[in-house]
């Protein structure tokens, strides 16, 4: 794997969902599948559901806090349910008028839950990890309840951010603005193209007396400022952006749009 496009491993992983659900939907239509009733996906008991789904693959992964990343184009199965009970759920509340108008009002709730799933969850990472390093090692009963528990909060946590985010971004982004759109759409040209332009800055940093802090912001800062450059002049109103968002044409006041 060419190691600048190994941060494309989730578009790998996006092609197998879209296939996967290509198929389902498919055999649904074959079998005349009903939609699922409103309150699966929209009631709060949904995370009764989609906690316990979630859990299953979460607990393969030891290395990491949350989910494990892969550059393969061949996706290992774990890491590829993982993000499947996220697509399906997607996939479930499309065109559910409850799920549009329920989800999300309770985001201030879901954020400040999601502190402290995140804290307990690193906590227990944190133990679970120490006992890869220490005599207790071999005390499997401890690093079992330690990866349960790590794998329980890190799950909740991405769900409560997810209807988090959800509320908050209706609360405050739901109503048209230009600017939040033209970085909406320039985002997906941010992912494919930021690694390079970052590794030649980090290189580039390296030696310099400055804080770590600063270097990070000044790296996020300067790549992202160029590449939205590059965005508006060469890639938002040619082929390249029609093929990445649709067809765009130029507004004649020349403001971003």
């Amino acid at each position: 794997m060419i190691p600048i496009f190994a941060h494309l491993w989730f578009l790998y992983c996006l092609v197998w969902l879209v296939a996967g659900f290509a198929v389902v939907a498919w055999i649904a239509r074959k079998l005349n599948w009903k939609p699922v009733p409103a309150w699966f996906v929209a009631s709060p008991l949904r995370l009764l559901w989609l906690v316990p789904l979630t859990f299953v693959p979460q607990f393969f992964m030891v290395t990491t806090f949350g989910p494990d990343t892969a550059a393969s184009p061949i996706p290992w199965p774990p890491m590829l349910a993982y993000y499947a009970v996220f697509f399906g759920f997607g996939a479930l509340c499309h065109g559910q008028e409850a799920f549009e108008k329920k989800v999300g009002r309770l985001w201030p709730v879901s954020l400040l839950l999601a502190i402290p799933a995140l804290l307990l969850g690193l906590h227990w990472f944190g133990l679970r990890g120490s006992l890869f390093f220490t005599s207790a090692s071999n005390h499997l009963p401890d690093l079992l309840a330690n990866h349960l528990l790590c794998t329980l909060f890190s799950v909740l946590y991405a769900w409560l951010m997810v209807f988090g985010f959800i509320g908050l971004f209706r609360r405050f982004f739901s109503s048209g603005n230009r600017r939040i759109r033209y970085v909406s759409d320039s985002s997906y040209w941010l992912y494919l193209v930021h690694l390079p332009p970052i590794m030649l800055l980090q290189i580039w940093m390296a030696d310099w007396p400055w804080p770590g802090a600063v270097k990070v912001l000044g790296i996020c800062a300067v790549s992202t400022a160029a590449l939205l450059v590059i965005y508006e002049y060469a890639v938002r109103y040619t082929f390249i952006g029609a093929m990445l968002n649709g067809r765009k044409t130029r507004r004649d006041t020349g403001s971003p749009g």
